[in-house]
């Protein structure tokens, strides 16, 4: 006679699956937690490096400089939302007035 094999009780399973996630959680959590320790303490210890924080601020000085590809492309940026700004704002004025008014189609039976 054979044996057969008899899947465990679902409570078992549930248990089982259950722990394995909880597991793989806390390994993704400390993995997540070393990896921002090792940028935070990367970022202090280029912070703290003079020279490479005055390269980085001349470089911002640079690209912000009038005449610029950067500061042009930030200009069109800022007129552009404040062009779509007035635009929403014009437009929600004009269906506020709209449904005041009663619309189109509004308060009109055929």
């Amino acid at each position: 006679m054979r044996f057969t094999e008899v899947a465990p009780p679902f409570d078992e399973r549930v248990a089982t699956g259950l722990l394995s996630r909880v597991r793989d959680l806390v390994l993704l959590g400390l993995r997540i937690k070393n990896s921002v320790a090792e940028t935070g303490t990367q970022a202090v210890e280029l912070a703290q490096n003079e020279t490479y924080v005055q390269h980085v601020s001349h470089s911002v000085v640079e690209a912000v400089r009038p005449g610029t590809v950067p500061f042009a492309l930030l200009a069109a940026a800022m007129v552009l939302f404040a062009v779509r700004g007035t635009v929403v704002r014009m437009e929600m004025r004009r269906v506020l007035r709209s449904h005041e008014h009663g619309g189109p189609d509004h308060g009109k039976i055929d």
